[in-house]
């Protein structure tokens, strides 16, 4: 399920990718201005996907001792 609006990750995750490849191109710092936007917005992105990130793949590990932890009987 999606939430949509600000909580829409997979959007933002979009518009990164999409916003890192434009830093890739040769002409990105062409335009200094434009480019310091560009990497602004890629920050902002990035502030809201980054704990994201951290806390889903904190889980997955929580997840994979539970499971250890049932395998050994701890």
């Amino acid at each position: 399920p999606q939430c949509g609006g600000i909580f829409d990750l997979g959007l933002k995750e979009l518009q990164l990718e999409e916003l890192e490849v434009e830093m890739t191109l040769p002409s990105f710092w062409d335009n200094q201005t434009r480019a310091n936007q560009t990497i602004q917005k890629a920050n902002v992105l990035k502030s809201w996907l980054d704990p994201y990130k951290d806390l889903s793949r904190r889980c997955v590990d929580v997840s994979a001792l539970i499971k250890e932890a049932v395998e050994v009987q701890d």
